[in-house]
């Protein structure tokens, strides 16, 4: 058999070329498998699951961990687990909500005062020189004691200079040796059994404070309170601050009342009627929002969002989400709020010990 070569031009082998790549690519996807997801499409397709994920929680009510403060209207899911030894520990107390009267209250700000009927600046009655000095700061003295011997520039006479009242030595001037003018202070003699408490009064209150008021009085930065009533208010205001000055006279018989405290007075500006309403330390805020802690079991309390009302110095309205007779924390709800809050935090939420 004879062969016999057939010219080929090149341009009849450019599409058969063309034709077998097209099939060797094909080939070789098909042997591959599909190609990965862009990185960026998978993170997508991940929050999409989370959002889903997300909104199945919040679907199914029956899903919620205990100690969850989402709080909503109407809702009392917030719970806290506390046992017998926590609850001791805490200071728990439980009482039942009751009608009593809550009268109006403001909080006003003040200072601890001289009580100036009762404080005196001794002076001398001539011009002299201090031959002596008896007293010092803060000695305790009595009525008549010698505080100081000066010498008079007149007559060369010397004279004592006795203490006007019963107190204590607050100021001293002078020393043995120096003049002392008519003008000059020598002591300040001060009965500090009684203190002035002076309360800025701002226009708003202006209308609802008045004398006879109760007013609680509260150190700032101390435990220490006491109790007394408005014996003044200022007719005129300052005119430089805008305010009226409103008194309250405290005894002080242990002296733990100093000159220059400052302190915040709850004072009470009208009575009431008789309201649904909790001790003032068992409401509480989260998510704010107010609410009170009420027992659901022996070692289980439920945050209940409420609605309150007036406050007065012991007690609070509460105007919805609880009734007279219900069981609720009266005092140590700071505690169960703070295991609350720290423990759904922390991911193991109502688990107390």
């Amino acid at each position: 058999m004879k062969l016999h070569a057939v010219p080929v031009r090149a341009s009849d082998m450019l599409p058969r070329l063309g034709r077998l790549v097209i099939v060797i690519l094909g080939t070789l996807f098909l042997l591959a498998g599909p190609l990965p997801a862009a990185e960026s499409d998978h993170g997508h397709d991940e929050d999409i699951e989370h959002r889903a994920e997300e909104q199945d929680k919040h679907e199914d009510p029956g899903e919620h961990e205990e100690g969850d403060t989402d709080l909503h209207e109407g809702e009392s899911d917030a719970t806290v687990r506390l046992s017998s030894r926590g609850q001791e520990l805490g200071g728990i107390k439980v009482a039942k909500v009751a009608k009593v009267v809550v009268g109006r209250s403001v909080v006003l700000p003040g200072e601890v005062g001289f009580n100036e009927d009762l404080r005196v600046h001794v002076t001398p009655r001539y011009g002299c020189v201090i031959r002596e000095m008896h007293a010092t700061l803060g000695t305790r003295v009595e009525k008549d004691d010698v505080l100081a011997v000066v010498e008079s520039n007149e007559n060369l006479t010397s004279y004592e200079v006795r203490a006007p009242l019963s107190g204590r030595v607050v100021a001293r001037e002078g020393a043995v040796g120096a003049y002392a003018s008519e003008e000059t202070t020598l002591f300040t003699v001060a009965d500090l059994s009684t203190v002035w408490i002076d309360l800025v009064v701002y226009p708003r209150h202006l209308a609802d404070v008045r004398e006879g008021a109760r007013a609680v009085v509260r150190s700032v930065g101390s435990p220490q309170s006491a109790t007394g009533t408005i014996s003044y208010v200022a007719p005129v205001f300052d005119r430089e601050r805008r305010v009226a000055l409103a008194r309250v006279v405290l005894p002080n018989p242990d002296g733990q009342w100093r000159p220059g405290m400052f302190v915040r007075a709850e004072v009470s500006v009208g009575g009431g009627d008789q309201v649904t309403a909790v001790e003032s330390e068992a409401v509480q805020r989260l998510d704010e929002k107010a609410v009170v802690f009420v027992p659901v079991g022996d070692s289980l309390f439920r945050a209940v969002p409420v609605t309150v009302g007036a406050t007065g110095p012991t007690h609070t309205e509460i105007k919805a989400g609880l009734v007279p007779g219900d069981a609720y924390v009266a005092a140590g709800a700071f505690e169960l709020k703070a295991k609350l809050v720290t423990s759904s935090l922390g991911g193991h939420a109502g688990h107390g010990h």
